[in-house]
């Protein structure tokens, strides 16, 4: 996604959980904004929840594949 007022690149992930789960997903977002200046941790900059209530986080775009092709390259 862009960011529309900034135009910078975005990944933006929407999650599917039980409106049981939404506590859960605001206290993990909480701790991920406290990790974003570690080293090796995508900053989160927005999490908030959908229309239709399904949580969704925007955070920095990492180029060059999905953790799963990077950790199959080996360390």
């Amino acid at each position: 996604a862009t960011d529309v007022e900034t135009g910078t690149r975005m990944a933006v992930k929407v999650l599917s959980l039980d409106q049981s789960d939404h506590a859960r997903f605001q206290r993990e977002c909480g701790i991920l904004g406290q990790l974003s200046t570690v080293p090796g941790v995508v900053a989160v900059r927005q999490a908030t929840f959908a229309e239709d209530g399904r949580p969704v986080i925007a955070m920095d775009l990492m180029r060059g594949g999905s953790l799963a092709n990077r950790l199959e390259e080996g360390p």
